[in-house]
This record gives C-alpha cells, sequence and structure tokens, in this order.
C-alpha cells in the first residue's frame, strides 16, 4: 500500500495523517482556518451553536481562488491526504470552520446534483466508523453546496463546545426511540431512519446505506430529474441515524444554511446576522428554507 491509498480498516491511519498534514498546511500557509467565536441560541430546550467568524481575522483572511474545478486530479499536495478508494479522494477543506473538516469527492467528474451511490456511502462509512464524527451532503445551491463537483463533507464531533456533541441530537435520539422516523419539532419535510449496530464497518455497508437513501429519497418523493439530477436536499449520517430534508432555498435572511444547520449548527457573518438568529428562532429560520408539512 502506498502511502497516498487507504483501503478498508487503514481509514484510521487517514485520520492521524489528516492531522499532521492540517498542522503542515497551515504553517506554509496553505490552509486558512476561519477563526470564529461560538455562541449558544435556544431552541426549546436545547442549545443551537452560532459561530462567528472574527471580524479582523477574516478581513485579512485571502480570498478562495476560483479555479475550473478544485476537486479534479492533479489535487493540491498541501491538502491532498490519498485516496480511500479508486473513485474517491480525500482532501482537507482550504477553509474549515470547524478543526477537523474533510471532504470526499468524487476522482472524476459527478454533478453534485446526481444521486448518491454505493461507493459514496462506502466511502463515508470508511471515515465515519473510525471517529465520533457526521457526514453530511449538501446537494445543490439551494442546499448549501459551493461546488458543483460531486463531494460529501467529515467533521468530528463535537459541533459545539457544550454538550450534547450534536446539538440537536436528543431529538434524534428520541424519535427513534419511539419508533418515529419524523422529528416532532421539525416543521418541515424530513426522514430519519435508524441504522443497524456497527453496519459502518461491514463489508457491504455502502450497498446498505444506499439503500436506505433511496428508500428515503421515496419517502419524500425525491426523483432525479431527465438530466439525472436530484432537486436540493441535505443528508446528515453517523453511525447511528440517517436525516434527509429537502430544500426549498438556501439562505435566510442573506444567511447560508446549510447540512450542519439541522444538527443544530449554524456561521453567522458577524453580530448582526448572530442577532437575526436569535430573534428568529433556530427552528424557524430551518422552517423557512425547508419545505412545509402537508
Amino acid at each position: 500500500m502506498s502511502p497516498t491509498e487507504f483501503r478498508g480498516t487503514d481509514t484510521g491511519g487517514l485520520w492521524d495523517r489528516a492531522r499532521r498534514l492540517r498542522e503542515r498546511a497551515e504553517a506554509a500557509g496553505a490552509l486558512h482556518p476561519i477563526v470564529t467565536a461560538p455562541q449558544a441560541v435556544t431552541a426549546e430546550e436545547l442549545q443551537a451553536v452560532v459561530r462567528i467568524p472574527d471580524p479582523e481575522r477574516l478581513r485579512r483572511a485571502p480570498r478562495p481562488v476560483t479555479s475550473p474545478d478544485p476537486f479534479l486530479p492533479p489535487y493540491d499536495p498541501e491538502l491532498y491526504l490519498g485516496d480511500i478508494a479508486p473513485t474517491h479522494a480525500v482532501l482537507l477543506n482550504k477553509y474549515p470552520v470547524l478543526a477537523r473538516h474533510l471532504l470526499l469527492v468524487t476522482r472524476r467528474w459527478v454533478p453534485q446534483a446526481a444521486p448518491l451511490d454505493a461507493a459514496d456511502f462506502a466511502a463515508l462509512a470508511a471515515l465515519l466508523c473510525r471517529r465520533p464524527a457526521l457526514g453530511f451532503c449538501n446537494s445543490g445551491p439551494e442546499a448549501g453546496a459551493s461546488q458543483p463537483h460531486k463531494h460529501l463533507q467529515v467533521v468530528t464531533l463535537p459541533l459545539a463546545p457544550w454538550d450534547p456533541p450534536i446539538p440537536f441530537g436528543p431529538w434524534f435520539e428520541q424519535a427513534l426511540q419511539n419508533g418515529r422516523n419524523a422529528i416532532r419539532q421539525f416543521t418541515f419535510r424530513h426522514v430519519l431512519v435508524r441504522l443497524p449496530p456497527r453496519v459502518l464497518e461491514r463489508s457491504d455497508a455502502g450497498l446498505l446505506l444506499r439503500a436506505r437513501y433511496s428508500r428515503m429519497l421515496e419517502q419524500l418523493h425525491l426523483g432525479a430529474d431527465a438530466q439525472g439530477r436530484l432537486p436540493p436536499y441535505n443528508l446528515l449520517v453517523t453511525v447511528r441515524w440517517m436525516l434527509l430534508v429537502p430544500r426549498r432555498r438556501g439562505t435566510w435572511d442573506g444567511i447560508p444554511v446549510n447540512a450542519l444547520g439541522y444538527a443544530g449548527a449554524f456561521i453567522a457573518r458577524g453580530p448582526g446576522q448572530r442577532a437575526r438568529f436569535a430573534v428568529a428562532d433556530p427552528l424557524a429560520v430551518l422552517a423557512s428554507v425547508g419545505i412545509p408539512t402537508g
């Protein structure tokens, strides 16, 4: 096995290499973390997290370099971790808000709005089963996607400097314990499914997750168009559950909302946006960008 290949259970080594590569990339100026101050915003009995970037550091940060497709090889060697399979490469996020943020990209061009396949889920499962982490997909600009090339993302937990590791996690667990596939607090279309214990460690994890994902799409009546592209949606994946949420717009009051919003994590561009979050309530923000039930 070469240093840039990670197969099967060797993904534990990939996480260790990610830490070392992140330190080197930041020291070399190839990585530009977005420094934020986390603040709590109440959503019923839970505390969502809103991260507010340091305005001075944000002002000094270099502007993102535009390129035809940063997710096609050859990759930036300062950010390239390796191949997790012949179909997928793993990159550091060049502008991370959270310290441990990996991008799982297809090695050939596939549109971001294309349905996820078994290879996508197999690669995602290999990362998630090695660290307490959250995988997610922003499918389409209306769901928070900033790149048109198919990719998934993985961040390690916790999402906030307080418990629980996933701010809205207790609502997910409560729904599953009660045998429901919907979260009472979410007043928009979505579907939640429980995953069998240790399913992400199985050799056929990609096929099993793909089958559940397909049923979730069917439950929400989300089908591909003539070009093979799905309507916009967000997907969250942990070792215990998957959540799929259709979307109708990408922002609320000019504030971007991506898949992490449904886990209870947001980013504002400054105190003014944070103040609007507090007034609106995170659940109202999510309802405004989702599709109403009924």
